[in-house]
This record gives structure tokens, sequence and C-alpha cells, in this order.
């Protein structure tokens, strides 16, 4: 994995530590959204659909938070594959869900 750089407000450049991705952010974003997807499988796994049961009174103080401490299914969860989706693309499928949802409220 290369490493990221972002541009700073001075102008300089910040470089990410070696292995930051790795072992640092990668196994963060595992850990909180695993409970999203079918088997915790966030790279290949289709999205979880949600318990028809209420969370238990040990799902953590925030409501989205599942009982590992990461995200819980949620209902209608909208999964884009960045990766082979344009961004023509995307924005046309969000749209499409937002029309549908407010019921075209509004959109001419």
């Amino acid at each position: 994995m290369r490493p990221g750089a972002q541009s700073k407000s001075d102008g300089s450049l910040w470089r990410d530590p070696p292995h930051y991705w790795e072992d640092i952010v990668y196994p963060a974003y595992v850990q909180a959204s695993a409970g999203l997807f079918v088997g915790g499988d966030v790279e290949h796994g289709d999205v979880a659909a949600p318990s028809p049961d209420p969370p238990s009174d040990y799902a953590g103080e925030w409501q989205g938070e599942g009982e590992s401490g990461g995200a819980r299914p949620v209902p209608g969860l909208l999964l884009i594959e960045a990766v082979e989706t344009g961004m023509d693309a995307m924005v046309e499928c969000v749209c499409a869900v937002l029309i549908r949802e407010v019921g075209g409220a509004g959109m001419q």
C-alpha cells in the first residue's frame, strides 16, 4: 500500500506514516463496519439485514452501536461500489433513492 498524502493549510504536505493504513485505519474500519455485512465480510459480504428484534440493553450508549462496538445493520442501507461505479452513476442512484423515499415531493 502506498502512503496517503494531504496538503496542509501552510502548503506543506503531510504523508501517512509507514503502515498507517494497514495497521491502524483499515483494521479500525473493519471493526467499526463489520456488523453492516453478512459474516462481517466488509470486502465481499452482502449488506446484512437488520434483526426484527429490538436492540438489546447491551447495544451501546449510542443507538447505532452494535454489541461488538461497531455498526448495526440499517434498514434500506444503500451500498455503492465506488471503485466500479462512476460519479455520475452514483449521483443518479442516490437521487433516485431520495426521490423514491420522499415520494417525489417537490420534484418536477
